[in-house]
């Protein structure tokens, strides 16, 4: 008699066992492949919503540019503010701007340095000093005027924002000249005198001038009776 053979299914159960655990093992990556994806996906968001919520937060922030005096709150504690709107008027207390209107006329006379008196309307009678720091070289339309800044000199500036101002810029200085007020001073540089008990018309010479006063450098002297134009 021949040997006889033993037929067994180890090697398929094996075989078997190995196609399914290697399936588990693929299926087990590409899950842990697409929890990757899905993390890092959130992850992104999440930083996303992060500088969002920053940004949003801080606009409940109010921070200045730089350090100054608060001269005026606008809004009330516990009132809603919204984006771009203002909250306070905020300034540099030790350097107040003069912001100054230059006739058209008069503008090529002013340069920086140049010494300003000035009196503001809060202020009565007080006489300011000031320095011209900047002439615009752009004319404003609307009104014919350059816009001129100067700013306080020897600390003296009043404690006061955007109170009207009325200033001279000196120019040029004389002494004993002969100056009438502006008023007197008829177009095209004459004055109403009264001579040999007649008031007549008489052209003079003008020099310099200032908001109030013109200089009279000739036609006049102090002995000259001027009349106000306007009583005539």
């Amino acid at each position: 008699m021949g040997p006889k053979y033993r037929h067994t299914s180890e090697p398929d159960n094996a075989r078997t066992q190995f196609d399914i655990s290697y399936n588990q093992k693929r299926s087990a990556r590409e899950k842990y492949r697409s929890a990757v994806n899905d993390l890092q996906l959130a992850m992104k968001n999440a930083k996303s919503l992060a500088v969002g919520s920053k940004a949003d937060l801080e606009n409940y922030f109010i921070r200045a540019e730089s350090n100054g005096t608060v001269y005026q709150l606008l809004k009330e504690q516990g009132e809603a503010v919204r984006m771009n709107e203002p909250v306070a008027l905020l300034g540099r207390s030790g350097a107040r701007l003069i912001r100054l209107s230059v006739d058209q006329e008069d503008i090529r006379q002013v340069r920086t340095g140049q010494t300003v008196l000035l009196k503001t309307d809060v202020s009565g009678d007080r006489i300011y000093q000031a320095k011209v720091s900047r002439v615009y070289p752009v004319m404003n339309e609307a009104d014919q005027t350059f816009r001129v800044d100067a700013l306080f000199t020897g600390g003296s500036d009043p404690a006061y924002i955007h109170s009207s101002v009325e200033a001279n810029i000196i120019i040029a200085k004389k002494t004993k000249c002969l100056t009438i007020p502006l008023a007197m001073l008829l177009p095209g540089d004459s004055i109403r005198v009264r001579e040999n008990g007649r008031v007549i018309t008489k052209p003079v010479k003008t020099g310099l001038r200032t908001a109030d006063e013109v200089e009279i450098t000739g036609g006049a002297d102090t002995k000259t009776a001027i009349v106000d134009p306007l009583s005539q």
